[in-house]
């Protein structure tokens, strides 16, 4: 990358907190008319507004600070190497924010973050669909399409019985709709592995730079099926919570889907594409994946899904903006991850037992997944040794996560926190066991 290239986007980027910064602040609830604790009823008092905008202030700077490529080559010379792990102090954070003795992220404000955690979801899944470059697919060896589909669906089958029949035993009636929403939404969670490495790689064939290879264009393509998964998830198992129901089929809200995403990608297209750089190409991606994960969130799909979508129209449409993209994305999404994190930590529920259960349960699933999956694999000395997860330390990917924590922003019921817990607890304890951390 040119010096020249460096100097008009990094200071731009790095500036770029301070628009996450507006987003939080106006996430946040205002004040009663009337001010302090003697306002309209249900106003939050001034003091408690203060420390809540104050709290989250520092929560964002915590993340900007652990983003930095100094505390990255920190953390790579003390072995952690995947950004999900380092992560994960940022979980016990967000349940310490969480605590009613705290008080930062309480209920309230949690509900008022949802557009938030919508945002952060939704540039998550414009990075992923970026990578998805139709031209890299065809330099994959031969016979990978049937790897991917083997180790994705024999974890999803395995996680998925074993969660139902946990659920069957605490006492959850196989004839609920909601039964069966459960178990898929754990084994979407299930079915994914992470690639390995600490940084997404920059997609090389057609930005004409950066550095990829087969294992992470399968953990790429890995991401990908279960995006798709959680599409027909939001598409044929609608929340029936909200306010207003559309009475349509499964297969009208799958295809407003694909068209609000077609759409996304269009307008994010035009708006990219024009010729603006620096600062102006950052605020206006930031507002695309605003607006985008905005109209998902409204209209209660998958802001992941949508955002994929665009982001996989961008990177194949021609153009100049694709590589001044990559730098902005990439920028963002260490302090997003931990943000995102943050806000996963002070939703989880680690008082129920029964999500707890679910956590070895799902260990075990998963892991006899991959067992079998490497003993039903062709070639086994060949491609498969190369590409497939270890099934005894299969890491957990971001996308797992985020998986569970947009369906608990869209569904209510009483499986989605022990769901939350199983994949949680199961991504903490997989990076504590896995050998050879610093060098998957």
């Amino acid at each position: 990358m040119s010096p020249s290239f460096e100097a008009e986007y990094n200071a731009p980027v790095r500036k770029g907190a301070a628009a996450v910064l507006w987003l939080l602040a106006g996430c946040m609830p205002a004040p009663g008319p009337h001010g302090g604790s003697q306002g309209s009823a249900g106003a939050a008092p001034v003091s408690i507004l203060v420390k809540t905008v104050l709290g989250l202030v520092a929560l964002m700077a915590l993340f900007w600070v652990a983003a930095h490529p100094k505390t990255r080559r920190l953390q790579a010379r003390l072995g952690v190497r995947q950004g999900i792990t380092a992560g994960f102090a940022f979980v016990g954070l967000g349940l310490v924010a969480s605590h009613p003795a705290v008080g930062i992220l309480t209920g309230k404000v949690l509900y008022d973050l949802v557009p938030l955690i919508h945002f952060a979801l939704g540039w998550l899944g414009l990075i992923i669909g970026f990578q998805f470059d139709v031209r890299v697919l065809d330099r994959l060896p031969r016979g990978t399409a049937f790897q991917i589909a083997l180790y994705t669906l024999a974890p999803f089958v395995s996680v998925g019985i074993v969660g139902a029949v946990l659920m069957l035993l605490y006492g959850r009636p196989w004839t609920d709709a909601t039964f069966v929403r459960d178990a898929l939404v754990l084994a979407t969670a299930g079915a994914i592995f992470a690639s390995g490495t600490g940084d997404r790689p920059q997609p090389r064939d057609r930005l004409g730079v950066g550095e990829s290879d087969d294992r992470n264009r399968l953990g790429q393509l890995d991401e990908i099926a279960a995006i798709a998964g959680l599409a027909v998830l939001g598409s044929f198992f609608r929340p029936r919570w909200v306010g207003f129901q559309w009475a349509l089929p499964g297969s009208v809200w799958l295809m407003i889907t694909l068209g609000v995403g077609v759409f996304a990608g269009l307008l994010a297209f035009a708006l990219l594409s024009g010729g603006r750089r620096g600062a102006q190409f950052v605020a206006l991606v930031v507002g695309s994946v605003a607006l985008v994960s905005g109209v998902a969130g409204y209209l209660m799909l998958p802001p992941i899904v949508i955002c994929f979508i665009a982001g996989a129209m961008l990177v194949n449409m021609p153009g100049d903006h694709r590589r001044r993209l990559w730098s902005v994305l990439t920028r963002f999404e260490r302090p997003l991850y931990y943000l995102f994190l943050t806000l996963a930590g002070a939703l989880w529920d680690v008082t129920d037992w029964r999500g707890w259960l679910l956590v070895p349960a799902f260990m075990l699933s998963r892991a006899a997944g991959y067992f079998f999956a490497d003993r039903l694999a062709p070639d086994p000395d060949g491609i498969a040794a190369e590409l497939r997860p270890r099934w005894f330390a299969a890491p957990m990917s971001i996308v797992s996560i985020a998986i569970v924590i947009s369906a608990q922003t869209i569904y209510r019921g009483p499986a989605v926190p022990w769901i939350v817990t199983a994949v949680l607890g199961s991504a903490i304890l997989v990076e504590l066991i896995r050998p050879a951390r610093a060098t998957r």
